[in-house]
């Protein structure tokens, strides 16, 4: 046995780990003091009954209290959903914690997980920067996203579609560097129920009752797009919101706090409408847009709804679909040109016609690739072949046709309200009668 003789070079590497070991500052840690002092204060404070809290919640008032529909990650406490106050602890002392089981559970830190709580929370209790963590995972996501402001989206109804019949609404995150036509690069925020339409009379017995579950679920613009405009040939209407860039980076950090959770999707109430107006009232309550609907909301009263508060819609964008504009450009047509039409489109030749002039074709081409268009679309059938054919007749024909606009519809905020009251007093021949009826 034998010690072994340390050089030189090995006694400064031992000397170095040792200070590093025991003069290093040890590892992150939060106070327990300063924790109980930010709670206290928010005690004192009685956040959890400010506005703010309440809609970053979704709670609402019902006959016992305060309650949120949503289940899931949106709460940490147990019974978070059911006590804004035991969520508010809840949440501060997990931000100011070091709890390994909701980092594993959050895949991040809780306060990376709530980023929209956590800005707001700080703020009202005058937290010290050293407290603050640094996400840089999710700010480089929502910088990545780019964003700076936010549409909502009508797409009109579709009768064909039960669940359709009052048009749908979503929200559309805007990217300054997608403009000029390049807006299908934008992402889309739904919300929607996981129902089945197979089910016939089970789906509208579910959707009433609020049997299926509802959730915010984010996609790439395009795909709604081509989901309406051009599957279901359902107009789109764009209403730019005034938010600024910090209110809609909160607004993306709320819809992310809502990942993974649930809420029971009623057709009538808690629907995509009205859930897209809880999570504006998140970012801006006192807007209160919620609130003036209690018993049912539709997308038309959404849209109705911001465009009632003053200065709330900046823009109003159409976008017709593939069917209005080929019927748009079908009404144009006069009766020779619409036989021609029909002979076109049951043969799938480009049959020519003598009693017509070369604009006259022209138009008939043009109508008949807009008919092909919607047809592809609905059947996901393959056209290439008639397409091409109908392009090529076009082409022959050269650019002598100006280019067909289809004529913008009044808007759905111009409409009747949804519910209306009506009463009445007349007299016909027999006597006097009074009337009543109610639309709901």
């Amino acid at each position: 046995m034998y010690a072994k003789v340390l050089n030189f070079f090995e006694i400064k590497i031992f000397f170095l780990i040792s200070f590093i070991l025991f003069k290093a500052p040890p590892s992150r840690g939060f106070s327990v003091s300063e924790t109980s002092k930010y709670i206290e204060k928010a005690k004192a404070l009685a956040l959890w009954n400010d506005p703010k809290w309440i809609r970053l919640g979704h709670y609402e008032k019902t006959l016992f209290g305060l309650r949120s529909s949503f289940r899931g990650p949106l709460f940490i406490h147990p019974e978070g959903y059911n006590s804004p106050e035991a969520e508010l602890i809840e949440t501060l002392q997990a931000f100011l914690s070091d709890s390994k089981v909701l980092t594993e559970k959050f895949g991040r830190h809780p306060q990376c997980q709530f980023l929209a709580r956590r800005t707001w929370l700080f703020e009202k209790l005058n937290v010290n920067k050293s407290e603050i963590l640094n996400c840089a995972e999710r700010e480089e996501w929502i910088k990545k996203l780019g964003a700076t402001s936010v549409s909502l989206i009508f797409a009109s109804a579709d009768l064909g579609n039960p669940a359709s019949g009052f048009g749908h609404t979503f929200l559309k995150l805007i990217n300054p560097q997608n403009a000029k036509n390049k807006d299908l690069l934008d992402y889309g925020v739904n919300y929607a129920a996981d129902g089945d339409q197979s089910e016939g009379f089970f789906y509208a017995f579910k959707g009433l009752f609020g049997m299926y579950s509802g959730r915010f679920t984010m996609l790439p613009f395009h795909q709604k797009i081509r989901e309406y405009i051009n599957l279901e040939g359902r107009d789109i209407w764009e209403y730019g919101l005034t938010m600024n860039s910090a209110e809609v980076d909160e607004l993306i950090a709320h819809l992310l706090e809502l990942d993974g959770s649930v809420s029971p999707y009623y057709f009538f109430s808690n629907n995509c409408s009205y859930q897209l107006l809880l999570a504006l009232d998140a970012v801006k309550p006192e807007l209160e847009l919620s609130r003036e609907h209690t018993l049912w909301v539709n997308p038309i009263d959404t849209v109705k709804t911001l465009n009632r508060k003053l200065n709330l819609i900046s823009v109003r964008n159409y976008k017709p679909s593939l069917k209005t504009a080929y019927l748009s450009s079908f009404a144009k047509l006069n009766t020779k040109q619409k036989v021609l039409l029909d002979k076109i489109i049951k043969t799938s030749t480009t049959i020519s016609s003598n009693d017509l002039d070369k604009v006259e074709k022209a138009l008939v081409y043009e109508t008949a690739a807009k008919y092909i268009s919607v047809k592809a679309y609905q059947t996901q059938d393959n056209f290439d072949e008639v397409k091409y054919k109908i392009a090529l007749a076009r082409a022959v024909l050269g650019p002598i046709t100006d280019e067909d606009k289809v004529q913008k519809p009044s808007p759905p905020e111009s409409s009747h309200d949804s519910s209306a009251m009506y009463l009445g007093y007349g007299k016909n021949l027999a006597s006097d009668y009074a009337s009543f009826k109610f639309r709901a």
